[in-house]
């Protein structure tokens, strides 16, 4: 399972929130999260450093330019 957080379409600060609802599916055996709207390599890299679940993010312009993004 999937799960869809809409924080970054909706809010104007939404990294905290981001990541306390994110470990809140992790830690509830979600398989994974997609944040669409994430696009900051720093938002990026804190999510994943704090929610122990892969993060799938939507493709925008700039965003996957042809380069692997490491974290």
């Amino acid at each position: 399972m999937n799960a869809r957080i809409d924080t970054y379409l909706q809010k104007e600060h939404p990294l905290l929130e981001t990541i306390d609802r994110a470990k809140a599916y992790a830690e509830s055996g979600t398989s994974g999260i997609f944040v669409p709207g994430l696009s900051a390599d720093e938002e990026i890299k804190e999510i994943v450093f704090h929610v122990n679940a892969p993060l799938n993010i939507l493709s925008l312009p700039g965003l996957t330019n042809g380069t692997k993004l490491s974290f």
